[in-house]
């Protein structure tokens, strides 16, 4: 990223203990450019940004070289919060936190959006990496202010064996102690997810972490794309169980309103595009999930479920999911409790000899991809593939990458 224009706030690893004053005193404009070193921080909440258009970056904009740390101990309870507009947070590696690294939530009483994170490395939360939320429960999401138009891109989230170790138990259900996940929004909107790679978000035993990429309680119209994912007990997910006792979030031009059946979506539109998901770790849930998702569209994508992985490539639950599948390589495609969709021009269970290397994770189509090569449909907002290239407008390839001829 380019170094935001604006008045420089520069910090060094000296300053950490600073950091939540220095960030509670910028001004609308103020860059926080931080140099190389590791700042040890400790606390509730170390950095709250409540005013707009403050910037935090690395000055090498390298995220290997900043390091903002709760310690083996996990002293802070988050690390960022974000509670104002036109926020970045940029070039960064922030690691052990015991709820959030990153939380977003509506301040001042007022939708907030327009924020930037970009090129961060997340490293081992205790709870969700990144979260986001709004300022009111499910039940009175009529007053309530959400978090819309956020960009996540070209970052890594990451759980080594020993922060999977300290996982909490999810405090509102006990049958999922596995608390945690990637990136977690509630009723957001108009959000991009791009160029990610998400690895080993997973618990040991019986009990299911979080998605790498979730979006529910109707949030609508979020690009998904070009993301890696390793060994997450579950992929991207739209929508959530069935909705039962939920209340939606309230759009003005009440999408899908003709094709409901019933009153609860779990997510409306969003394109989940050019994803490679691989798993071979138990416990595994599914790689792609939609749930009461209407409109979604899943176009493009690589999805391989092998080993010791025992769940959907990609799957699609409950009569308010009204979706379009296509052009995707996946393990397999599963309808659920009565889910509506089309399905086109997908290829599935591929053998492993299509792919370049896949104990590498390389999913590259190899020249053996005959089924694959050339056989996809169409579709008018494919998007790049995985590579950066654009799917042939006439005989597209099937899968997240397009073939080098």
């Amino acid at each position: 990223m380019a170094m935001p224009a604006g008045r420089v706030v520069s910090v060094t690893s000296r300053q950490a203990s600073l950091l939540g004053t220095i960030v509670a005193r910028a001004q609308p404009g103020d860059v926080i450019v931080l140099a190389d070193g590791t700042y040890r921080v400790s606390g509730d909440v170390v950095m709250n940004f409540q005013r707009p258009h403050v910037s935090l970056i690395s000055a090498s904009r390298d995220a290997s070289k900043v390091i903002i740390d709760g310690g083996a101990d996990y002293a802070a309870r988050e690390v960022v919060q974000i509670t104002a507009s036109d926020v970045t947070v940029a070039h960064i590696t922030l690691r052990h936190a015991r709820d959030h690294l990153v939380h977003l939530s509506p301040g001042a009483r007022a939708d907030i959006g327009d924020i930037m994170l970009f090129g961060l490395s997340l490293e081992d939360a205790g709870q969700q990496f990144l979260k986001s939320n709004t300022d009111g429960s499910e039940a009175s999401f009529d007053t309530a202010h959400f978090v819309d138009r956020v960009t996540v891109a070209c970052s890594s989230f990451t759980m080594s064996d020993a922060g999977r170790r300290y996982v909490p138990t999810n405090p509102s259900n006990k049958s999922y102690p596995c608390y945690t996940g990637g990136l977690d929004a509630h009723a957001a909107a108009g959000w991009i997810v791009s160029r990610n790679r998400f690895e080993g978000i997973y618990c040991e035993g019986n009990s299911l972490s979080e998605h790498a990429i979730h979006f529910w309680l109707s949030g609508r119209d979020q690009v998904i794309e070009r993301n890696v994912i390793i060994n997450c007990a579950r992929g991207i997910g739209l929508g959530l169980g069935d909705g039962a006792g939920v209340h939606e979030r309230p759009f003005a031009d009440h999408p899908h309103a003709g094709d409901k059946r019933g009153a609860y979506a779990g997510n409306y539109g969003g394109v989940i595009r050019n994803n490679v998901i691989y798993a071979d770790v138990a416990p595994f849930d599914s790689g792609i999930s939609l749930e009461q998702a209407m409109g979604a569209r899943v176009l493009h994508n690589t999805v391989v479920v092998t080993g010791a992985a025992n769940g959907n490539a990609i799957e699609y639950r409950f009569p308010n999911s009204l979706v379009e599948i296509s052009n995707n390589l996946a393990t397999s495609i599963q309808q659920r409790d009565g889910g509506r969709g089309v399905m086109t021009h997908n290829v599935l269970n591929p053998a492993a000899a299509i792919f370049v290397d896949p104990g590498r994770a390389d999913f590259r189509l190899s020249r053996s991809a005959s089924m694959a090569i050339g056989q996809g449909l169409p579709q008018k907002d494919a998007g790049l593939d995985m590579s950066g290239r654009a799917h042939d407008s006439v005989a597209p390839d099937v899968g997240a990458y397009v073939f080098r001829r």
